[in-house]
């Protein structure tokens, strides 16, 4: 038993008598928490970029909207690909919104609806260029649909990133103002 704990204990740690490999989502999902994990959560003693938790909950929600493009296009019969994107991209937004905040950004900036809106506001005008994009690849070029939106998913979450930072403060600086750019690299 002994040796079956202390084997297991090995797994869960990056080194003997080290802090565990996953710290801090406690603090994440506590009732009244408003710190991301992208703050508090730490990887062998380490914090991963928010990048990183960007792409985990990007990631994640882009499966979501994968579902729903599943859903409109084999369910519901509509086969036009950019129809289907901005569709299940829209539909997807409020469960971005959510996820965003616990694991990228933190606490909603002037309220949760006012954190929607602008987030519906910004990722609106993506939805049109990406579907757009999506449009031109698969009724110009050869692309068949579920390439088409991997290829369109792609280039949106990078340039998503970029617009959320942005946003996702009341006063449309960076979210967390200086002490974020530094923690991400910036100035």
């Amino acid at each position: 038993v002994r040796q079956v704990r202390a084997n297991l204990r090995s797994k869960l740690t990056c080194q003997p008598d080290a802090p565990p490999c996953c710290a801090g989502w406690d603090l994440v999902c506590a009732a009244g928490a408003t710190r991301p994990a992208a703050d508090v959560v730490r990887v062998c003693g380490v914090r991963p970029p928010r990048y990183a938790f960007y792409m985990l909950s990007g990631s994640s929600c882009d499966v979501y909207q994968l579902v729903i493009d599943a859903f409109i296009h084999e369910v519901l019969g509509i086969y036009d690909s950019s129809v289907c994107w901005g569709l299940g991209f829209g539909i997807s937004v409020a469960l971005r919104h959510t996820s965003h905040r616990y694991l990228v950004f933190g606490d909603y900036v002037g309220g949760y609806w006012s954190s929607l809106g602008r987030m519906y506001f910004a990722y609106s005008i993506i939805i049109a260029i990406s579907s757009a994009f999506n449009f031109v690849m698969t009724h110009w070029l050869p692309l068949t649909h579920y390439v088409a939106w991997v290829v369109t998913a792609l280039w949106t979450g990078i340039v998503n990133y970029f617009i959320l930072k942005r946003i996702w403060s009341f006063d449309g600086g960076a979210a967390g103002g200086a002490k974020k750019a530094a923690d991400d690299g910036g100035p």
